[in-house]
């Protein structure tokens, strides 16, 4: 009798939980500081008890029998289950005493793990228990932030999960747990896998159970905000499938025991969409969650009011941080943090993240306002947040963090000495007692290293601050915290502190050493930020939100600093532009050398190489439980890559293969201008100085362009190019400001009076005239290419490369001229032929010409809707034999897209005769117009062009770059060209290149001479004196 009691005891107690109200994932910049979560239990929500199953109490049951069976004495036995249930029932009343005020429940929480863990004791065996106790860990993890309790309750879940495989209620918890686990390790894209693998795991036990589509929806905005930093592969359905999760639990009925959930609900779709904000910038996610926020605060419970008004302050504070909102949304923000100061009842660890938020929105208001009043408030909150936390408190390295930055800011209007000692003294404690996965760290060093290069400079401190300075930088650099794209944005900001300080005269040397392991270690992480194991879209969207342009700024300040080094200027230039494509083409190695010394690896190099380039076209969501072994590697991109990178490292190792897919030294780039100059045109954009570096094959020039920069913008040259070569109307705004740069800056024969409305055509003969007078006329004068050779009567023999970077990448630098009035004066095409290159690497690569009886050209037209096409496929008929020519887009072989696509790896020659969009937001869906779609950037890169010589495009905006990426050539001709073309032009008459010297179609035409052709087109084109907006767009790439 007493057995059978005992087990209904267990019955009616096996369903006390008491379950969590929120838990939110740690911030991922410095400024923000909330990292805690509220949590009465393991389980997160709603209240579990109206849940429980019938068999959970059935399991129960059994347990209990077991247990009796297991012992020859009863009584024993049911003494023991009898007192680990009161025990259980004591801890259940101890979770209750965080209600009570902050100081009861920070005992109660520690005396609950201690009666569980004697529960434990008594009944080893029990997943019951074991769970149990893990739950109170967990809850003790959320309030003090020590990782041991989350490690140990992690543990016990597993092992609980052992004992009771099926129980949705330990997979909930185990998920959350490592969900939690993976803030402390940011990056660890397995650890966030795991954690929902689990989740998925107990909402399929459970489809019914609000609480569990939640907790999923929060580990998927967890993946979704590592994605868009760039740590892995970017899944948008992420966002979308947490979106949808949450707002299924919103709009189906609730039972009653779960009506006040809703709050929490909203809570988690605004931190999604706030989440979503910072990832892609876009206000109105954050508008949608600041609305949202308003409604949590009214409908939450007391108990959870802080946390709901602190979420909402952070946006508002957001916002303004951002640019978005102003100084009212910094005002409302502070009178929100100290409403849940005011707040009874606060616990001690949430007054503490209050208090250090309120001053973090001072330091900003102040920043904002110049309030001087606001900043001292600021400094005098986070000190009082830092006697909150003495040593050996867990967050105390927060506290010295955030008060460095604030008294940094008060040197920076001071100058006071004791201020900047103090920013050093509380950076090297931060330092001491930062963990090596603290994202604050790798911030916390580079302040340390620009205060002390500020002391070495306004205090004159002795050199050993320097070096201390550049040993923490390249601590910073190692930090795998944080993103690569974070510690390029570091690295510039200290570059840039250096350079402002006085070093460079004083010291030349020492300034010149330390500035160049400041632009080795940028030049290291420019493959980093777009690595592999990201998707195409990924890596250009990671690429996309590095706003700084890092290698044209670092050149420009290596091209105009005090030393004087054009090899290392080219090397910077090369390796922090197109590298997203430098990546692309990594996937594609050349391994004719590998495999006559180790054909083993070249073999293992190739099938890795192979898998990553597949995922890498790979977009959405993987299913983590699928059982298929494909589906599963694929998933494993990080994985993948690190065996890629160890195999590379072992090629390297091997005499003779050193600087196998090493970016190439100044040496080898020099080569590439053994045939043609190459001209390098760029932009500091902190001086607005305007640099020329002309390479040849035995020297680099050198000189500033002095008309642009401060005088003449670039970004204004290049609205008004747009203005005028647009059908659009010119508004006033740009007639006025043409007018004043015309005024401001007169050409030679070029004086429009002031009532005069320049045309169309008249503006872009002043930019012409511009552009001769800035930059060609120089460039002829270095290269010694005088006038006697213009008026030889014989066509120009020289070719010039154009390598622009950044704004002068949108410039025809091709088509520069002088005119007077309607009269040309000086053109550049009478002295040299204009090609350009996005990079020199395209010049370097070589790959072998197809044999005669292999040449294909493939034509593709849009003769449905532009009825020319037909005549310049007319035009190639004549030129090319029908054996040697497929056409797509004419009666029964549709241009379709896939048509088009497999088409390209066995063409010598295409020509596309048809529409083409760009599209500016989504760059690699860019492409050209096909019957059942766009053929896309995206598209092409699958594709492996071996025997790719020229590409004609015969399509609108099919050179236009990407204006958000002008480092990066992401335009359809520059997507051909790196997909394994040679040469790209836009002129149907190069087809004069397939005669022979009979005049009959040559087998294998010559097409190095391309730009040549085209240049001898455009000739003609002029030569019927028509507008200069005919005959400017037509270029030569490669």
């Amino acid at each position: 009798m007493t057995t059978i009691c005992s087990v209904n005891f267990i019955e009616q107690r096996s369903d006390i939980s008491v379950d969590s109200a929120i838990s939110t994932p740690r911030p991922r910049n410095e400024h923000a500081i909330f990292d805690a979560s509220v949590s009465s239990s393991g389980e997160e929500g709603y209240d579990s008890k109206a849940e429980r199953p019938d068999n959970e109490r059935q399991s129960n049951r059994q347990y209990a029998l077991e247990w009796y069976q297991a012992d020859k004495s009863p009584l024993v036995q049911c003494f023991t289950i009898f007192l680990s249930l009161v025990m259980r029932s004591m801890a259940f009343v101890l979770s209750l005493s965080r209600d009570h005020g902050p100081y009861l429940g920070h005992l109660g929480s520690k005396a609950r793990i201690l009666v569980y863990r004697q529960a434990h004791e008594l009944v080893p065996s029990s997943g019951v228990f074991t769970h149990d106790l893990g739950v109170a860990l967990l809850d003790r993890f959320d309030e003090v932030g020590q990782e041991s309790y989350l490690d140990e309750a992690i543990s016990l879940f597993r092992k609980s999960l052992q004992i009771r495989p099926s129980d949705a209620v330990c997979m909930n918890n185990l998920g959350n747990a490592i969900r939690k686990k993976s803030w402390t390790q940011p990056g660890n894209g397995e650890l966030l896998d795991e954690a929902i693998a689990f989740l998925e795991q107990a909402l399929k036990l459970r489809p019914s159970n609000h609480r569990y589509k939640v907790n999923l929806a929060m580990a998927l905005t967890v993946r979704f905000n590592q994605g868009g930093e760039g740590w892995r592969r970017y899944q948008a359905s992420d966002f979308d499938e947490a979106v949808s999760l949450l707002r299924q639990t919103l709009e189906l009925p609730l039972p009653p025991s779960q009506h006040e959930g809703r709050w929490w609900c909203l809570y988690e779709l605004a931190h999604t969409f706030k989440c979503r904000f910072l990832q892609e910038d876009s206000a109105a996610d954050l508008k949608e969650a600041i609305s949202l926020l308003r409604e949590v605060v009214e409908i939450c419970p007391r108990a959870k009011k802080v946390v709901c008004l602190n979420e909402l302050a952070d946006c508002l504070y957001i916002r303004a941080e951002e640019r978005i909102g102003g100084v009212d949304d910094l005002d409302e923000a502070i009178s929100l943090y100290r409403q849940a100061l005011g707040l009874s009842h606060l616990p001690i660890f949430e007054r503490h993240d209050t208090i250090g938020r309120l001053a973090h929105a001072l330091r900003e208001r102040y920043q904002h306002a110049a309030e001087e009043a606001d900043l001292i408030e600021s400094i005098h909150l986070f000190r009082r947040v830092l006697d909150l936390r003495p040593v050996p408190h867990p967050r105390r390295s927060d506290a010295l963090h955030s008060l460095a930055f604030a008294l940094s800011i008060q040197f920076l209007s001071s100058r006071q000495e004791s201020v900047l000692d103090e920013v050093v003294l509380r950076c090297r404690e931060a330092v001491q007692l930062q963990k090596p996965t603290d994202p604050r760290r790798p911030y916390t060093l580079i302040k340390l290293a620009e205060s002390l290069i500020r002391g070495v400079e306004l205090m004159g401190k002795d050199s050993n601050h320097l070096e201390e300075a550049m040993t923490a930088f390249s601590e910073s650099m190692d930090c795998t915290a944080i993103t690569p794209s974070m510690r390029l944005e570091l690295a510039f900001d200290l570059s840039k502190t250096l350079r402002w300080a006085s070093l460079g005269k004083e010291k030349p040397n020492v300034y010149m050493t330390a500035t160049m392991r400041i632009y080795d270690a940028m030049l290291q992480l420019f493959p980093q930020v777009a690595s592999l194991e990201l998707d195409v879209r990924s890596r250009q969207r990671a690429l996309a939100k590095v706003k700084i342009p890092f290698s044209r700024a670092a050149a420009a300040r290596a091209a105009t600093d005090y030393y004087n080094n054009p090899g290392k200027v080219i090397e910077i230039l090369e390796a922090g532009r197109n590298v997203f494509w430098a990546q692309a083409l990594s996937l594609r190695p050349p391994l004719q050398e590998v495999e006559i010394v180790a054909p083993n690896l070249a073999d293992r190099l190739r099938v890795l190489s192979s898998d990553l380039e597949k995922g890498s076209f790979v977009q959405g969501r993987v299913d983590h439980l699928s059982p298929d072994p494909v589906t599963s590697r694929m998933s494993n991109f990080s994985h993948l890559q690190s065996q890629w990178n160890e195999t590379v490292k072992e090629i390297r190792n091997i005499d003779g293969l050193h600087n196998f897919l090493r970016q190439p030294d100044f040496s080898a780039l020099q080569a590439a201008a053994s045939m043609s100059p190459i001209v390098f045109l760029f932009e500091d954009p902190d001086t607005l100085l305007c640099v020329c570096l002309i390479m040849t094959s035995t020297t680099v020039h050198k000189f500033l362009l002095k008309r642009f920069g401060f005088k003449l913008p670039l970004d204004s040259l290049v609205q008004l190019l747009r203005a005028a070569v647009s059908d659009s109307l010119v508004t006033r705004s740009q007639d006025d400001g043409l007018r004043r740069i015309i005024e401001e800056h007169p050409l030679r024969g070029m004086r429009p009076r002031r009532t005069e409305v320049p045309s169309s055509d008249g503006v872009l003969r002043y930019i012409l005239g511009l552009l001769w007078e800035t930059v060609v006329e120089p460039v002829i004068g270095c290269l010694g290419l005088t006038v006697s050779i213009k008026k030889s009567g014989n066509p120009p023999v020289l070719k010039l490369k154009w390598c622009p970077i950044g704004l002068f990448s949108f410039l025809p630098l091709h088509a520069a001229s002088r005119y007077e009035g309607d009269t040309l004066l000086e053109d550049a095409s009478e002295y040299f032929v204009s090609s350009y290159i996005p990079n020199v690497g395209v010049l370097l690569s070589s790959s072998p010409s197809p044999p005669p009886d292999q040449f294909k050209m493939m034509a593709v037209i849009q003769s449905a809707g532009l009825s020319a096409t037909m005549q310049e496929l007319e035009s190639i008929r004549r030129h090319v034999p029908g054996d040697n020519l497929v056409e797509l887009g004419v009666a029964d072989t549709p241009a379709t897209v896939e048509a088009v696509a497999s088409g390209l790896p066995n063409a010598s020659v295409v020509h596309f005769a048809c529409h083409g969009k760009q599209n500016s937001s989504r760059p690699l869906e860019s492409g050209l117009v096909m019957e059942d779609g766009l053929l896309t950037i995206s598209r092409i890169m699958r594709e492996n062009v071996r025997n790719g010589s020229l590409a004609f495009l015969c399509a609108c905006e099919t050179a236009m770059g990407d204006a958000n990426l002008p480092d990066e050539a992401m335009s359809l001709g520059a997507s051909l060209l790196f997909s394994g073309f040679k040469g790209f032009g836009l002129h149907v008459q190069l087809c004069q290149l397939f005669k022979g010297p009979d005049g009959k179609f040559a087998h294998r035409p010559d097409t190095t001479r391309s730009a040549f052709g085209l240049h001898i087109a455009v000739k003609e084109l002029r030569a019927r004196d028509v507008s200069p907006r005919r005959w400017v767009p037509f270029i030569h790439l490669g």
